[in-house]
């Protein structure tokens, strides 16, 4: 019975770890978002309105059929080219430091899974 109770706290906390892992990029993206928003309107209006779902809404923006672009193309754009806007802005470059290094270790994490999930599959 000890094995069955420290497998379930062992198997609950990896849960508890992992969703903070995968819900962490998607808060950061938001904050970012929300940054690009209040303070540099028409970059955040050139780069198509993203918003950080599901942690910010811009609610006087949305229209009746909601936002013209999706967050998360914005956020894969912003792993690889650091926007101007960023460069001046303490707090965004370093919530985009935190971004990026959080969002490569979860799709490392996934793309290592799934090599192992591969390699160990029976021929």
């Amino acid at each position: 019975m000890g094995t069955e109770s420290s497998s379930s706290v062992a198997s609950t906390i990896f849960g508890i770890i992992l969703l903070i892992i995968l819900v962490l990029p998607t808060f950061l993206l938001s904050r970012i978002t929300k940054i690009e928003h209040d303070d540099f309107h028409d970059q955040w209006e050139k780069d198509g309105r993203p918003h950080g779902m599901p942690f910010w809404f811009p609610l006087k923006e949305m229209s009746a059929l909601g936002f013209r672009s999706y967050p998360w193309f914005v956020g894969t754009w912003w792993l690889f080219k650091t926007p101007e806007w960023t460069k001046n802005h303490e707090t965004a470059a370093k919530l985009l430091r935190y971004y990026r290094i959080v969002s490569y270790l979860v799709y490392s994490g996934l793309i290592g899974v799934c090599l192992l999930l591969l390699l160990s599959a029976p021929r």
